[in-house]
Parts: C-alpha cells; sequence; structure tokens
C-alpha cells in the first residue's frame, strides 16, 4: 500500500480528492483494452484534460456532466474534471432521451462530455458538448484548494420511486468511502483489480477506481462476462467484486 494506511488516512484529513489520487509512479495501474498506463502517465493524461477543461471555462464548482461507457478516456474526463476542481455529475450510459435530458435540466451542467454513441441525445440540450473521443489538452491549472467539505460529485438515484434524485457528496464522503474498502479488502499495492462494474455509479467508481489509485494497486477495466472474469483471475488478478447478478451468472457459469 503507497505508504501505508497511516498515508491514506493523512489524504483523507486533507480531504483533497484530486491529489489523493494523482500520485503517480511508474508501475501500471489501469489496462483498458489494449492500452496500459501507469501512475505517471495517468496523472500527465489526466492534468493535461484538466488545462483543456480549464481552457473552455471550467473552474471550482462547476458541474460537467459525463455521459458515456466505460473506457480509459472515461477515467481521463473524470480524474481531469476532478484535477480542475468541477463537481462531476456521471450518467447512466444505459438513459435514453427522457432520463438524460431530466438530469441536464436539473444539474444544469457548464459541460457536457459524451461519447459518439450518445452525442444525438444531448445534441438537442443547447449545451456545450465535448466529445468523449476528443478530450481536449492544456496546460493544468493550480491545484484547487478543496478540502474535506468540497463538492465533488452527484450522482443519482435509480429513480424507482419517482424521477431520479441527484445526491451531492463531497471530498470526505469519497476518500472515507474508499478507505473503508481498502480496509475491508486489506487491499495493498500488489493486487490487481477485475474492475467489471460501471463507473457512473459509487461501487464502481467510489471504491473500484478510486481504490486502486489510493493504494497504488492496479485495474483491468473490461466488460463483464463470466469468461472475460475468469480469465482475468486466472492471469494473475487478485481482487473481483460486482454485485448479485454478477455472481449468480459466475455461480450458473461454472
Amino acid at each position: 500500500m503507497r505508504g501505508g494506511i497511516d498515508a491514506i488516512r493523512a489524504t483523507l484529513r486533507e480531504g483533497n480528492l484530486p491529489a489523493a489520487l494523482l500520485i503517480g509512479g511508474s508501475t501500471p495501474v489501469l489496462r483498458a483494452g489494449r492500452e496500459t498506463v501507469s501512475g505517471d502517465q495517468l496523472r500527465e493524461r489526466a492534468e493535461a484534460v484538466a488545462g483543456g477543461l480549464a481552457a473552455r471555462g471550467v473552474g471550482p464548482g462547476d458541474r460537467v456532466a459525463l455521459y458515456a461507457a466505460n473506457c480509459l478516456e472515461w477515467v481521463l474526463a473524470y480524474l481531469g474534471g476532478q484535477r480542475a476542481g468541477a463537481v462531476m455529475v456521471p450518467f447512466n450510459p444505459a438513459y435514453r432521451s427522457a432520463e438524460a435530458e431530466h438530469i441536464l435540466s436539473d444539474s444544469d451542467p457548464a459541460l457536457v462530455i459524451v461519447d459518439a454513441e450518445r452525442v444525438e441525445l444531448v445534441s438537442r440540450s443547447r449545451r456545450k458538448v465535448i466529445p468523449l473521443e476528443d478530450l481536449p489538452t492544456g496546460e493544468p491549472p493550480p491545484l484547487p484548494g478543496l478540502d474535506a467539505s468540497s463538492p465533488a460529485l452527484i450522482i443519482y438515484t435509480s429513480g424507482t420511486t419517482g424521477r431520479p434524485k441527484g445526491a451531492l457528496l463531497d471530498h470526505g464522503n469519497l476518500l472515507a468511502q474508499a478507505r473503508g474498502a481498502i480496509e475491508a479488502w486489506r487491499w495493498n499495492a500488489t493486487d490487481r483489480l477485475v474492475h467489471a462494474l460501471p463507473l457512473f455509479h459509487l461501487h464502481g467508481l467510489g471504491m473500484g477506481l478510486h481504490g486502486t489509485l489510493l493504494t497504488g494497486a492496479a485495474a483491468d477495466l473490461i466488460t463483464f462476462s463470466p469468461e472475460a472474469v475468469i480469465a482475468e483471475l486466472q492471469a494473475g488478478a487478485t481482487m473481483f467484486f460486482g454485485v448479485p447478478a454478477m455472481y449468480q451468472r459466475l455461480c450458473d457459469h461454472l
């Protein structure tokens, strides 16, 4: 573990999420498809995206919506937005027009980052849109003065009893959640996570991505299937977590 649990507790006290996550390092931290990035590469690319967003007027406290499926560019957009001090608003990529329009209206983002498959769904919103596949880059801005009470993320509920509602989480919330996962899983820098959960919600984002980066561990971003998970575990991955339906499919397959 990078500096041990005491170092993670120190970052929790500081309460600055991008400062805690973008530590760097020469070892691989993320693999998505055929691309693998080290901690240093992830930090440099996320900081460049932060510079590109800042050049387009995004600053601390601005909301930035992220409407796309899991991929490395999603991670770069998210971390770049956090590095710029933005409040990130991830969308469920399965949302269609009505759901997307509701969340756009409710969250009122300054900018929408969207992948090619979903760009038509936000094109009528008359909001500033950036393609995920063409993330802007630039000179990174100064690290924003964030603390544990600074807003970091708006996660929307599933809307099972009404329309989805935005839940605002601050930097302290997200760091505390990651610390809890690290302690419960006895996570350390030698671990490699099979990451098959959606990044738009807290299980995949707050535990999977944040936990990986805080510990200096590694994660393989994959699309879930029993065959893919088993292949990753047989290839040396040490961790997997999912939702009950995933475990049921794994049991049925085996």
